[in-house]
């Protein structure tokens, strides 16, 4: 998952420059916004929240019915949609000055950057899961109540997340 929202976070923005999507045209100060792309990222972050906390409602545990991996696949590709400010900077300069390559270079570099630094959270997040769980197994139901809880609010933040960005696109 973080490769995907990092690849595609960074591609996105490659994709956009490469493109000429009136992005050369613009003042700097307009460079790293897509509102049409932000827009529709928004969208869809928005509708997999609401999913999510549906499923979360109907007192199942998304990890119990399955796909919670095409789902989690689906939200890192839309979250990533939007493109990345930085790497849009550094291929406007690569392509205005005509070090396209060097520019595809820096962008794939902060790509890997982003893919380590989010995988390495993520297994942090897990091996700390693990001795949480095995501690909090001691206490009975209320754990889990409270991992229920975490999962409608979790929920309701990406689809909350998913509004913001998109009004503000």
């Amino acid at each position: 998952m973080a490769a995907t929202l990092a690849v595609t976070h960074v591609l996105s923005a490659i994709l956009l420059v490469l493109a000429g999507f009136s992005l050369l045209q613009r003042t700097l100060g307009g460079a790293g916004r897509a509102p049409d792309v932000e827009l529709a990222s928004g969208v869809l972050v928005a509708m997999i929240g609401v999913w999510l906390l549906w499923r979360a409602l109907r007192n199942r545990s998304a990890t119990r019915e399955g796909g919670s991996a095409k789902t989690s696949g689906i939200l890192a590709v839309t979250t990533g949609l939007v493109p990345c400010p930085l790497t849009t900077f550094v291929m406007v300069y690569a392509v205005s000055h005509g070090v396209v390559l060097a520019g595809l270079a820096v962008s794939m570099a902060m790509a890997i950057g982003l893919v380590t630094t989010l995988a390495l959270f993520a297994l942090g997040a897990i091996f700390a899961r693990d001795k949480t769980l095995r501690i909090l197994n001691r206490f009975g139901d209320w754990p889990r109540r409270i991992g229920r809880g975490l999962e409608v609010f979790g929920a309701a933040g990406v689809a909350a997340f998913g509004i913001y960005v998109a009004s503000n696109s």
